[in-house]
């Protein structure tokens, strides 16, 4: 009986201590004790208080930076082609007198001066930009068209062929693209002489976009891969009719499987 009254006592306290909020927490077993957490009432701390940047800061500054980018852009474009109407000299053209002693220091005339040979160095900088605007577009979209074309094939396909492109991407980023092309360029002095670029109006462009485009279609294709490997399995990459997947149907689902953000759900 005195046994029973002293459990039912040890009981009856373990309730109290547990109905007390100023008490920490005990056991149920009669263990070492948890300290009670008690949920705040508190509203919570405004972002613009935690990291010091005022409420759409980071986007108003993220759409003046792309206002800046985009009329960059559009200066350089359009100066390389108006660069016949910009400067009033050709490329090749020495404007400088007989008086003066080349290379001159910029002026009036010559608002970046000339260089040993007495030409415009503005001009030569205006003609110049139409060259690297060649280079540059024509190297990245023979990249994409490869690296999308490689990525949807090991991405949609598997397998062995995936298997076989990426081993593919690795040794081609396993190269530095500037040795390579320079490689190249010194091994062929004369790209007039190519079979099929030789027939292009500039040879030597041409064939400097073609190696920018084939070193530069491996990490297209490693991003290209990912997501329709991700894609691959959701419902609107499959036929309404069949259980299997289309092949015709993949480019114009390539919109929609780009478009997908990482935290949202695919469709079922």
């Amino acid at each position: 009986m005195a046994l029973l009254n002293a459990k039912s006592r040890r009981q009856s306290h373990l309730t109290a201590l547990r109905s007390d909020p100023k008490l920490p927490q005990v056991a149920p077993g009669g263990g070492r004790r948890v300290p009670r957490v008690r949920a705040s009432t508190s509203p919570p701390m405004p972002a613009a208080v935690l990291t010091g940047v005022p409420a759409g800061g980071v986007r108003a500054a993220g759409s003046v930076s792309l206002r800046v980018g985009a009329i960059l852009v559009a200066l350089v474009l359009g100066m390389a082609l108006a660069a016949d109407r910009v400067t009033p000299y050709r490329y090749e053209e020495i404007v400088t007198s007989r008086t003066e002693t080349p290379p001159t220091s910029p002026d009036r005339r010559h608002w970046l001066g000339t260089d040993a040979l007495g030409r415009d160095l503005l001009t030569r900088v205006v003609h110049g930009s139409r060259i690297s605007l060649e280079v540059g577009l024509g190297g990245e979209l023979i990249a994409v068209v490869l690296g999308m074309f490689m990525g949807c094939l090991a991405g949609w396909r598997g397998g062995w062929l995936d298997a076989a492109c990426m081993r593919l991407v690795e040794v081609v980023l396993a190269f530095p693209v500037p040795l390579v092309v320079l490689a190249v360029v010194a091994a062929v002095p004369d790209a007039g002489s190519l079979p099929l670029i030789g027939r292009l109006p500039h040879p030597g462009i041409a064939l400097i976009s073609l190696l920018l485009g084939l070193v530069g279609w491996a990490p297209i294709t490693r991003l290209v891969r990912a997501q329709i490997m991700a894609a691959r399995g959701t419902a609107y990459t499959f036929c309404p009719t069949v259980s299997r997947p289309c092949w015709w149907q993949l480019p114009w689902e390539l919109p929609a499987i780009f478009s997908r953000r990482p935290g949202c759900p695919s469709s079922a």
